[in-house]
């Protein structure tokens, strides 16, 4: 007789579970990225259960009153097939069920189930790795993005330009997640040097580093921005997830040694997403955080 799976509330001591999932399927994420899903939203990350076995997982969080992001669906491999993901995905947006616009961001698998969910495809990202090692930037070089964005750290000053120009880019209110993206990784924080032009944040991976979100006013700023991670950055493999909406911005990823991992599909469901200037994003934060 199989035992009856529950659906409970994922507690602390339920993180290192939450990371034999991560690795099971994969995935890139740390502890600490757990972690930020239950400081962000202690009820909305949820944990199928079997014999007090963790088996699955859904997180949700919540950007201000108008949209929740719904990610972390995880299943067992040798549980899957049984509706465990399904039934997880259902609890979590019942958790946030009063909230107007839910997002996610889906694999090619994934999107047939989210469909008859009600989710409609806005957009899409790709997902791009550039190995260790990569070719150099082209730095400072004469008509190179470099040269006509100059980029430095972020420093605590930078706060207020950050949030604003991340809030018209997106429409939501995000200013725990900056925060906690600019505190866990400073060395991965970048603005251009005329606020407010552009910034870029990056965080830690078990794989490989993230970087994201990039937002920037141009394409040449979005191209600075990362040339000046990747030069501070040499011996790092990386990932980052790009806006396709951006004309040639794959194609100039690629020039800079990034190659095409695999495809999202953003998707909404409820009312339309909070207005917002899509033209400014270059790279969201991951399929996590949205």
């Amino acid at each position: 007789m199989v035992a009856e799976t529950q659906l409970r509330v994922m507690a602390p001591a339920d993180v290192s579970a939450g990371l034999r999932l991560c690795r099971q399927s994969r995935w890139n994420q740390r502890a600490a990225d757990w972690e930020q899903f239950l400081r962000s939203t202690p009820d909305g990350v949820l944990v199928a259960e079997r014999d007090g076995r963790v088996i699955g997982s859904v997180a949700t969080i919540r950007y201000g009153r108008s949209l929740a992001w719904v990610a972390m669906v995880l299943v067992d491999p040798a549980e899957r097939g049984r509706g465990v993901g399904t039934a997880l995905l259902h609890r979590g947006l019942e958790a946030v069920a009063d909230v107007p616009t839910v997002g996610l961001d889906a694999t090619s698998q994934g999107q047939p189930l989210y469909e008859r969910l009600g989710f409609v495809v806005e957009t899409h990202f790709t997902r791009m790795e550039r190995g260790a090692g990569g070719p150099a930037p082209g730095g400072a070089q004469p008509g190179s993005a470099a040269a006509s964005h100059a980029v430095r750290s972020a420093v605590q000053s930078d706060r207020d330009t950050v949030v604003a120009l991340d809030l018209r880019a997106t429409g939501v209110p995000r200013v725990a997640m900056l925060d906690w993206l600019c505190s866990s990784a400073p060395d991965a924080a970048y603005v251009c040097d005329k606020p407010p032009e552009g910034f870029l944040l990056g965080r830690r991976g078990h794989a490989c580093e993230q970087i994201g979100p990039v937002v920037a006013i141009e394409q040449a700023c979005a191209r600075a921005l990362v040339e000046r991670w990747l030069a501070d950055h040499p011996d790092q493999r990386v990932l980052i997830d790009v806006a396709d909406a951006q004309p040639g911005w794959r194609d100039a990823l690629e020039r800079l040694g990034f190659t095409t991992q695999r495809t999202f599909a953003r998707m909404y469901r409820g009312v339309s997403p909070p207005p917002a200037d899509a033209s400014l994003v270059y790279a969201s934060i991951g399929p996590e955080f949205g």
